[in-house]
């Protein structure tokens, strides 16, 4: 392996989610509009130089009206390159816990640019295949949430690495 170029590094994409829970543990959950039907957490690409976290705040924002800070990383999850896609870094931040009162304002897509078409509160044994765009991301972020200290799982295309 030859030494990266400090001058023409390979183009990478960040993404940057927020994994935002209400008081009964339920995951605020969007659909993107045009998208495959499934859900995903909030969440979008990072604008050059935006730091992730605040990507993480900007999209939770834009695709349900909620403000909150991303104070925890909680998973970071290297997507490989595939066919002519771009290797990506996507970075989860927990969120703590939202109050009732704060849960119930959730509005899917309030600014019309966010690619948000609905969101919703979804319990975590429901988050699938089937349901959600990377579960196995969101299910190691969860399991990070709820230790009370811990390190950060190294995950690949959402599964954690080396399985």
């Amino acid at each position: 392996m030859t030494p990266a170029n400090a001058t023409n590094p390979p183009g990478r994409w960040i993404d940057s989610r927020a994994l935002v829970r209400n008081s009964k543990g339920r995951v605020l959950m969007v659909e993107a509009a045009g998208g495959s039907g499934k859900l995903s957490l909030p969440g979008g690409f990072a604008e050059p130089n935006e730091a992730p976290h605040e990507a993480a705040m900007r999209f939770t924002f834009m695709q349900s009206g909620i403000v909150t800070d991303c104070w925890r990383i909680v998973a970071v999850d290297h997507v490989p390159a595939e066919g002519e896609d771009a290797e990506g870094l996507v970075f989860v931040f927990g969120v703590p816990a939202l109050p009732d009162f704060k849960a119930a304002r959730v509005t899917a897509g309030l600014v019309q640019e966010s690619g948000a078409v609905r969101a919703e509160w979804i319990d975590p044994a429901e988050i699938t295949y089937q349901t959600a765009d990377d579960p196995g991301r969101v299910i190691e972020a969860l399991r990070v949430l709820d230790r009370p200290v811990g390190g950060l799982p190294l995950l690949v295309h959402g599964q954690p690495a080396g399985v």
